[in-house]
């Protein structure tokens, strides 16, 4: 019994990818320049959706890849529903920082405008706040004041992020993917400027309290190198509280709390961890020490998160983590137990940039492409061989020693005739007009026409200047020499053409250019055997030496006929 095995549909979560600041918008690119690189469109994998917050209001416009803003004619920037301006005005900042040198109520027992805020914002700050708008100025206290300012407007765009995801099963199948409609959240920053080190634990707790009771999976990619942003004190101050903040959430009986509206009740309290796995990502390698630049460890980034949740093997993967995920919390006698351990990956060692990846695979392509337009297949036909068919299929197929002249021949006629026919009527009247010839007169006669003819026939192969001139025989060769030329050409460039292709057994370069250099032989030495034709025949161009030349021979006829005439009398005289 023959039973067919057919491909498993391959399962794919529901996933959002968040990024924080200007980091987070680099490796979203990126991703999304990995979808359309696998899938073709960004609308091909509708189940994947992005959301990218930053204090910089101009961020999000433009892609920062050196490929632009389009790949393979995709736009790759985010819509304007990916996109939240977490920013505040110059006359919001005024009257937070009014506020807040008020006393912390307006009236007795009622607390102020800005108390969930008040509670934990430094203010040695206020004196020099400005707009926040062009970033957070690498101060953490200051991004995580416009995600508080923003809160709702991030809570949505999350949320609109997530719809987007469901409803697509039947779309997905036709393609081999099946929906798993468990949502993953990837959220990725970095640690060393003031936005993503100042919203990643607010950004996390929120999406903890909108969907961690529902099953969502929530990961953290954090970069943790200062020297990327400059080295500055501020950048190794900003990753060094960062990850003290994170070590301390990540410790049980702990408990992260925060109200970002008091109007509208919006209040998180959460024990569990921020993240089930957290990534701290270096720009070090761990064989050599090489120092990746910013752009190669966003690449990295991205191709790690891609691989969580659209590569080919994205299955065995996450199942491998999964399978690790009870041995990251430390559950023994530690003196701090239940401490959440971080993760790494080892991509950055075995990095190899796309560009050069890309680049290499088309040098060995125009190299093998050179390769075989230059030797084929490695065939290599004598050159002698390919020039014997092609003369063979231009004289059609007579000897090709004579096959030029006869196509001279056949090209130059006067009416029907051909110069080699009409010498040969002439010389067979000739001899029959001998033959006939009985008497001393008809002999006269004969030879005065023989003159008359001679003359005449020169007259038609004499050379001249001009066809007033020149011979009839001359000028047909020469208005027939166009046409032959042309058509030697045309059946040149046929067979140029057919060397070419490559589907032909004899197809290369190298062959053609053989058969061109034997054709220019042959060619060379057919001019010179014509040319020692020529000068083989003698030098009869004028008029003037064919009447020396008949002279002669007239005076050979009467010295002949005169000879004829004595011998009765010397027989008589005997």
């Amino acid at each position: 019994m023959n039973i067919k095995s057919e491909a498993q549909p391959r399962k794919i979560r529901r996933t959002i990818c968040i990024g924080l600041g200007g980091t987070g918008k680099d490796v979203l690119m990126r991703i999304r320049r990995l979808i359309v690189d696998k899938y073709g469109s960004l609308d091909a994998l509708p189940v994947v959706s992005f959301v990218h917050i930053d204090t910089d209001k101009a961020s999000s416009n433009v892609t920062g890849l050196r490929t632009g803003n389009f790949y393979h004619g995709v736009d790759l920037r985010l819509s304007d529903a990916e996109k939240v301006a977490a920013t505040m005005s110059r006359v919001e900042v005024n009257n937070f920082v009014q506020e807040m040198n008020r006393k912390s109520s307006n009236y007795e027992g009622s607390p102020g405008v800005y108390k969930n805020i008040e509670c934990w914002f430094p203010p040695q700050l206020l004196k020099d706040l400005k707009a926040i708008d062009e970033g957070a100025q690498g101060i953490r206290p200051v991004g995580r004041l416009a995600f508080f300012h923003n809160h709702r407007q991030i809570k949505t765009a999350i949320e609109t992020a997530e719809q987007k995801t469901r409803g697509h099963e039947s779309k997905l199948i036709q393609q081999g993917l099946v929906v798993d409609n468990e949502l993953s959240i990837f959220v990725v920053g970095s640690l060393c400027g003031g936005t993503g080190s100042g919203i990643f634990l607010d950004t996390a707790y929120c999406l903890r309290g909108m969907y961690g009771d529902h099953g969502a999976q929530i990961s953290g990619y954090l970069v943790i190198s200062p020297e990327l942003y400059g080295d500055t004190p501020s950048m190794n101050a900003n990753a060094y509280a960062a990850l003290k903040e994170l070590n301390y959430y990540a410790i049980a009986g702990t408990s992260f709390k925060a109200y970002y509206d008091l109007q509208n009740l919006q209040y998180i309290e959460e024990s569990r961890p921020p993240f089930e796995y957290v990534y701290l990502v270096s720009n070090r390698t761990k064989s050599d020490y090489r120092i990746l630049e910013k752009s190669k460890l966003c690449n990295i980034i991205a191709h790690k998160i891609y691989l969580d949740f659209a590569g080919e093997l994205s299955p065995v993967i996450t199942a491998q983590r999964d399978n690790f995920l009870q041995h990251l919390i430390q559950l023994d006698e530690h003196p701090r137990p239940n401490v959440q351990r971080y993760l790494t990956f080892g991509l950055a060692e075995i990095y190899f940039p796309r560009e050069i990846a890309v680049q290499v695979s088309l040098n060995r392509i125009k190299i093998k492409l050179v390769k075989y337009w230059l030797q084929g297949e490695g065939q290599s036909p004598d050159a002698k061989m390919l020039l014997e068919r092609f003369l063979n299929q231009w004289y059609s197929g007579e000897d090709k020693q004579e096959g030029l002249i006869n196509k001279l021949r056949q090209a130059t006629t006067d009416g029907n005739k051909t110069f080699s026919n009409v010498l040969s009527s002439w010389r067979n009247r000739l001899e029959n007009s001998i033959t006939e010839c009985e008497t001393k007169d008809d002999r006269q006669n004969l030879i005065a026409q023989l003159s008359r003819d001679i003359r005449e026939q020169f007259r038609k192969v004499q050379p001249g200047e001009s066809d007033s001139n020149r011979g009839v025989w001359l000028t047909n060769i020469k208005q027939a020499r166009e046409k032959i030329t042309q058509e030697l050409i045309k059946d040149i460039t046929r067979f140029l053409i057919e060397l070419l292709h490559p589907h032909q057994s004899d197809f290369s370069l190298a062959n053609t250019r053989a058969w061109l250099e034997a054709l220019t032989t042959e060619f060379n030495q057919f001019y010179r055997s014509l040319e020692d034709q020529i000068n083989s025949n003698g030098k009869i161009h004028s008029l003037e030496e064919i009447e020396r030349r008949w002279q002669d021979a007239a005076q050979t006829i009467e010295d002949i006929e005169n000879k004829g005439s004595l011998l009765p009398l010397i027989k008589r005289k005997k």
